[in-house]
């Protein structure tokens, strides 16, 4: 059993402000509320809630466009 993350409280608002932001690009880009919320916690540092299931694959590609054009 994996022991809780404890994060400071630094920590815990840069955490939500990129989960934020990663959310907020993809429904810009006409991404799913429940696929982008999916996305942002498999790539902010946060830990995967089980009911947020799996992102499309039109929600991924999105994703992947923006991982492209920040490098």
């Amino acid at each position: 059993m994996n022991a809780p993350v404890i994060r400071t409280p630094i920590e815990d608002l840069a955490m939500w402000t990129k989960h934020r932001e990663i959310v907020a690009g993809i429904r810009a880009l006409g991404g799913h509320y429940f696929c982008s919320e999916a996305i942002a916690f498999m790539h902010d540092g946060s830990e995967r809630r089980d009911d947020a299931g799996e992102p499309c694959a039109q929600c991924l590609r999105i994703w992947e466009r923006m991982q492209e054009k920040a490098t």
